[in-house]
């Protein structure tokens, strides 16, 4: 069963280009993976400090070998220091989970 993933990220003011600079490796080798089918991350087109995120894998196990990566691992780290808000959502054939993952807490 595919996993889709759709979702966006809000960063402190100023400081997306950093994170797109930062995930210019991260989405290459994420696509490179076996089982992920797609992976894009844009700028959104109405908030400066977003962007949005949509992936897809063959599977739910493709997608937990995908989070265990070591480019994952380097990814959050640019994700912990920079990230303010996110929200996704994980959509199957059958059904659509809210996800709550924080990669950092919120700032104040």
């Amino acid at each position: 069963m595919k996993k889709f993933i759709i979702g966006w990220m809000r960063f402190k003011p100023g400081t997306r280009p950093e994170v797109l600079a930062a995930a210019a490796p991260f989405m290459a080798a994420t696509r490179a993976e076996k089982g992920c089918l797609f992976f894009e991350m844009t700028p959104s087109p109405i908030d400066p400090d977003a962007v949005l995120v949509v992936e897809c894998f063959e599977n739910p196990e493709a997608h937990d070998s995908h989070d265990a990566t070591t480019h994952m691992a380097t990814f959050r780290v640019v994700l912990g220091r920079l990230l303010v808000d996110t929200h996704f959502e994980f959509i199957f054939a059958d059904r659509v989970e809210e996800n709550g993952a924080m990669f950092a807490a919120p700032i104040s």
